[in-house]
């Protein structure tokens, strides 16, 4: 097997690419950190509120296990059997500077009903830029702007 093939291998698990971050800790990734943070204190104005980040456009900070059996105000009819799911935004960070409610990292809320009950569930999407930041420890990448 090629040196090449080794990488594809290395690269992929069951056809999806393997997210491994090997941050660079040289002078030049130290000087573009730096040049970023100027420019965000320099053009960005924290007295602008993030109106995608409050009240009911408030991102969920934590994924959500399976809730079963949920409490039920009124009773749902047992011949009511479905799924409800809503993909959205929903910033896992705290944005570094503007945000607008395109951006984000996704989330999958899941609503069940069947027999009379229902489940919920929610979970981040997966993608390399959210393992990245995961990684990371916070918001990195560059964002839509209004």
């Amino acid at each position: 097997m090629g040196k090449k093939e080794e990488v594809e291998e290395e690269r992929m698990e069951g056809g999806v690419v393997v997210v491994k971050p090997k941050p660079n800790k040289g002078l030049t990734s130290t000087v573009i950190d730096w040049l970023e943070k100027l420019i965000v204190k320099l053009m960005y104005d924290t007295s602008q509120p993030h109106h995608y980040l409050a009240g009911n456009f408030g991102p969920v900070h934590d994924e959500t296990p399976p809730c079963k059996d949920l409490t039920i105000q009124g009773y749902l009819p047992e011949c009511l059997n479905g799924e409800f799911v809503r993909v959205g935004p929903n910033p896992k960070f705290t944005p570094v500077a503007g945000y607008h409610w395109f951006d984000g990292d996704g989330m999958i809320h899941g609503l069940r009903i069947k027999d009379g009950k229902a489940t919920y569930v929610s979970r981040y999407v997966r993608t390399s830029r959210l393992k990245q930041e995961e990684f990371f420890g916070g918001s990195k990448f560059m964002k839509v702007y209004r």
